[in-house]
């Protein structure tokens, strides 16, 4: 039998410590711990995503209610293992459905473009174009035993109802083409989504919309020199002109596993990103740089 009393979610001393240590150099960009990577080292399990997570929501609302740009990327959440960034992509895509719903109730004070989040792996675990996502859903649902169901979430993140091809009943639930791409929905009656999920798991969907937190593995970000489009994540046109604010916060998660040779090619592009997500980077005085943890 289920306990009556049930237990009220609940911060972690350590998890408070560590917002309050951050949230300074996180607001104010002239700050003197905003050059700082700041380090959370706690055992697995000990709650350290949902540290992050309060970080990232402290950050996006920050900047909403301070006008900034809305349609741009904020927060980039970085891994090392595909298979890791898919499972945390889903305990994120939580977070930013709550602060959608938060947004909606108050579009006065957080606007009104939407808190989405992408996830940015490779073509293993997410497709890399809408071409790739509307081929494989006929596919998915013609049963075809060929087909691939490589839409990444299984589940509603805000109801929990199901998600993706159902085996019983050989139908697929939630997925459907709209204007050329595949839109993530719920179809449980009483959920907020039912018209959309503000979800992204193609690699052209992230390039093109921008979702205000990124997930992804550390490798994706060598697409940057093939893919002339990604330059818009960090605020850059077509022509290479800042058009608006690059990600002003990245969070590097499992920093130990970035070792060896995949060390060396990472802190290769690592200049590149900080370049790209520098402001006003040829100055020496107005020069704003992210906040790493």
């Amino acid at each position: 039998f289920l306990d009556e009393k049930v237990r009220e979610p609940s911060w972690s001393p350590f998890q408070i410590a560590f917002f309050l240590l951050n949230i300074e150099s996180i607001a104010n960009e002239h700050s003197k711990d905003r050059t700082l990577v700041d380090l959370l080292w706690f055992p697995t399990g000990g709650g350290k995503t949902e540290a992050y997570l309060g970080l990232i929501a402290f950050n996006l609302f920050l900047e909403r209610l301070n006008g900034l740009d809305t349609n741009r990327t904020s927060v980039i959440m970085r891994y090392t293992l595909r298979i890791i960034t898919a499972q945390q992509f889903e305990r994120a895509s939580k977070l930013i459905c709550a602060m959608e719903v938060i947004r909606e109730e108050n579009p006065s004070f957080l606007g009104e473009s939407r808190f989405t989040i992408g996830i940015f792996v490779g073509g293993d675990i997410s497709y890399n174009t809408t071409t790739q996502a509307v081929e494989n859903l006929k596919l998915l649902k013609d049963n075809d035993r060929y087909a691939k169901n490589k839409f990444v979430i299984s589940k509603c993140p805000w109801c929990g109802a199901e998600i993706g091809p159902n085996e019983t009943f050989n139908i697929v639930v939630g997925l459907k083409k709209r204007n050329k791409k595949v839109v993530i929905t719920c179809k449980e009656r009483s959920c907020t989504f039912r018209k959309g999920l503000p979800i992204y798991v193609v690699d052209d969907e992230i390039y093109e919309f921008t979702p205000s937190l990124i997930i992804a593995t550390v490798d994706k970000f060598a697409r940057m020199a093939w893919r002339k489009e990604s330059r818009k994540i960090f605020g850059f046109d077509k022509n290479g002109n800042r058009v608006s604010d690059p990600p002003s916060l990245i969070i590097q998660d499992e920093l130990h596993l970035i070792s060896n040779a995949l060390g060396s090619a990472v802190g290769f592009y690592e200049a590149i990103l900080e370049r790209m997500c520098t402001k006003n980077f040829l100055s020496d005085t107005e020069a704003v740089r992210r906040k790493i943890i």
